[in-house]
């Protein structure tokens, strides 16, 4: 959150890093993603229908809807993804947990937007692909959603541009889905291996840049060898920005008070 924020220690080069205190830096710019629903289209989250009374505790009362696509087999996210996503996306480190002692007192699980709210859709534990991919952000922005995460790719290889699926998103972005963001994907680190439909042009594709913690001390400028580069096939630049998602401290769905480290595209985006 800090190194996304921009709120470094001020030094240069491989040791230039984050400084504790983002809580602090959303009440001065006054951003906290209050009053904005975020989709999380992926393996579910947590405790999934039951989140709000006991799901994990970085997420409880905030989320506004569950959608189930697997009939009813999925009670719970078991896969553990789109728990650690929604955590970075919304999160807001309940448990007071932090990373380790100061000066890296950072807060375990701290979302990007912790005043967020977040819509559950366990699309990847439905039918896969969907049969009609418009089912999901239709009913991304008909539950009010206004951003959806996608942190998936559709089983074609990498490098494979600009496909029916990446049209199809392009045109899902505009109608019905106002903001969608992609993961790059991790099939890098060659050139041309961003995996589809995210050579499409009108999502966010996010690609994964190192991070900062306690443990091994990575230059945050770098990016992750397994992260997806472009160019895109026909030439254009990808991925649009990138994030850190090395080693991410997020909600662990396994437990509802707890964290696991992940890493990946998902992560970043």
């Amino acid at each position: 959150t800090q190194i996304v924020a921009e709120n470094l220690n001020g030094s240069s080069g491989a040791m230039q890093a984050p400084i504790p205190g983002y809580r602090d830096w959303l009440n001065r710019v006054e951003l906290s993603g209050a009053g904005i629903v975020i989709a999380i289209c992926d393996t579910g989250v947590s405790r999934n229908a039951t989140n709000n009374s006991n799901g994990h505790v970085d997420l409880r009362g905030r989320q506004t809807a569950f959608i189930d696509y697997s009939g009813g087999f999925s009670t719970r996210d078991t896969e553990r993804h789109g728990t650690h996503v929604a955590g970075i996306a919304v999160g807001n480190a309940a448990t007071g947990k932090r990373e380790g002692p100061p000066p890296n007192d950072f807060l375990r699980g701290q979302g990007m937007a912790p005043g967020a709210s977040f819509l559950n859709q366990n699309a990847l534990e439905g039918p896969w692909p969907p049969a009609n991919w418009g089912t999901l952000t239709h009913d991304a922005v008909t539950n009010n959603a206004i951003v959806m995460n996608n942190s998936w790719w559709d089983g074609g290889p990498a490098g494979s541009g600009y496909t029916e699926n990446s049209r199809r998103f392009d045109q899902l972005v505009r109608d019905p889905d106002p903001d969608t963001v992609f993961s790059a994907g991790n099939a890098g680190p060659a050139p041309r291996t961003i995996t589809p439909p995210k050579e499409a042009k009108n999502p966010i594709v996010v690609g994964n840049s190192l991070t900062f913690g306690p443990g091994p001390v990575d230059d945050i400028r770098g990016i992750s060898r397994s992260s997806s580069r472009g160019p895109a096939r026909d030439g254009r630049l990808l991925p649009n920005v990138v994030a850190p998602g090395t080693d991410v401290s997020s909600a662990n769905a396994e437990t509802v008070d707890d964290y696991v480290l992940m890493t990946g595209t998902s992560m970043a985006a």
